[in-house]
């Protein structure tokens, strides 16, 4: 499995330990276009496409998203957040299809 694909996982695993503590809105507004850049040691770099995306998760998202990352993979200890633009297309193979997260999680409750 490749590093992008482990990634890509990683990422869809940690969006769906978030489902249960932030609203679905929430989650298809700020999460749609975000994606696992990097993993390195105990941080994993997270990709966001504006500046607003960025200021609004960095606010009001930074510690639910940390405490879901931590339940996935417990060796997290850090996120930071990277502005992508690139993430905005819609051809973007990086990113992870949220509505499909969702739905996942849907089928779990």
């Amino acid at each position: 499995m490749s590093n992008a694909v482990c990634l890509k996982e990683l990422w869809k695993k940690i969006l769906q330990a978030m489902s249960s503590d932030i609203s679905r809105a929430h989650l298809l507004t700020w999460f749609a276009d975000t994606s696992i850049l990097q993993k390195n040691d105990n941080t994993i770099i997270v990709g966001v496409p504006t500046t607003f995306a960025y200021d609004w998760i960095a606010k009001r998202y930074i510690d639910p998203l940390l405490k879901a990352a931590i339940k996935v993979d417990a060796s997290i200890s850090d996120i930071r957040l990277e502005i992508r633009g690139d993430l905005k297309n819609k051809d973007n193979i990086d990113k992870v299809d949220i509505v499909k997260v969702i739905r996942k999680q849907d089928k779990q409750i």
